[in-house]
């Protein structure tokens, strides 16, 4: 039985016998065990592609993560900010009230 054309490597084609059909047992051996390494070179890119991909976006999720926790602490800080305002402006017309002075109808 033949291996067909596609699945024989280039360097084989070249150093092929002109019939396809003497492929040797140990020729078909070296073209399994070179198709098993390409397959596995292959699906190591892949695997290696997706931990990249995953690292972006663990990468990307931690940041967003981040923002959105350092933006929350500013908000806090803001809101903070405006009830201590709020609370000194409350005192000081407290303390002002009695102080001031009505103005004489004319």
């Amino acid at each position: 039985m033949a291996a067909p054309l596609d699945r024989l490597p280039s360097w084989w084609l070249e150093d092929a016998p002109h019939d396809v059909d003497d492929i040797t047992t140990e020729d078909r051996r070296q073209l399994e065990a070179e198709e098993l390494r390409l397959r596995e070179a292959e699906a190591l890119r892949a695997i290696e592609d997706k931990m990249r991909e995953l690292s972006r976006t663990d990468s990307t999720m931690l940041r967003d993560a981040l923002d959105a926790e350092r933006e929350e602490r500013k908000r806090r800080e803001h809101d903070e900010r405006t009830a201590r305002a709020r609370e000194a402006i409350v005192e000081l017309e407290a303390r002002m009230s009695p102080l001031k002075v009505q103005q004489p109808v004319r």
